[in-house]
């Protein structure tokens, strides 16, 4: 059994499996812009853990920002990108993993990032996930599959786009997402009191113990 979690800290437990993996890995996943990567940030700082953000590192290998690549050679190609990095991921220990908030819907990636360790929803309402991204631009501008609602000028037409496409996409993706080993419902909270929230989560559903917390991490490069 593993628990369900909100941000006022209810616990409600839904039907699924954890794995018993101390000092593997914890892999966030969720919509874009939901703040896997802010929290994995925060979470890795609590857990001693080292931090991987997915989509970071296939920017470093392709030499381009995700939009770039989008733009250039089409989403079949990013998602290619995607998949050979969650490959080169396999066997890592102790990190925080951030992935992109469509690499979970591959049936190979799904199944290498349950392979790597535990797998975390952050479920962040889609309206609060516009109110973020409309307060910066630039992170916006680097999300190709949301970056269109900016030709609109009128900021009460960007959020109204910006809630209905981030809908959209959580509504295609949400059967993947509830597959998660944990939930976490994010509302109206900050990095840190969110890594905090998973991480007392993690605990309480045993993935966590503090004896597993403070081991030093296994350091990982891409070569």
């Amino acid at each position: 059994m593993v628990l369900e979690t909100d941000t006022h800290g209810h616990h409600e437990p839904f039907v699924g499996t954890h794995p018993d993996k101390s000092g593997s890995n914890i892999i966030l996943i969720g919509a874009s812009g939901a703040g896997k990567s802010a929290v994995g940030v925060e979470l890795a700082r609590l857990l001693g853990y080292g931090f991987i953000d997915l989509d970071h590192e296939v920017e470093v290998r392709a030499k381009q920002s995700v939009a770039e690549i989008f733009a250039t050679h089409g989403e079949e190609h990013f998602r290619e990108l995607e998949n050979q990095m969650i490959k080169r991921l396999q066997g890592m220990r102790s990190h925080v993993v951030a992935t992109g908030g469509g690499a979970v819907m591959d049936d190979e990636n799904w199944a290498m990032l349950l392979e790597l360790g535990t797998t975390v929803w952050l479920n962040t309402p889609a309206e609060e996930i516009g109110r973020r991204l409309l307060a910066n631009e630039t992170e916006l501008a680097g999300r190709p599959l949301l970056a269109d609602v900016l030709t609109h000028k009128d900021l009460e037409t960007r959020l109204k786009l910006l809630t209905e496409r981030i809908n959209a996409l959580i509504g295609n993706r949400a059967g993947r997402y509830r597959q998660a080993h944990v939930t976490v419902t994010d509302r109206f909270s900050t990095p840190q009191s969110t890594a905090h929230l998973v991480r007392a989560t993690l605990i309480h559903s045993g993935v966590l113990n503090l004896s597993t917390e403070s081991r030093p991490y296994d350091r990982w490069h891409i070569l």
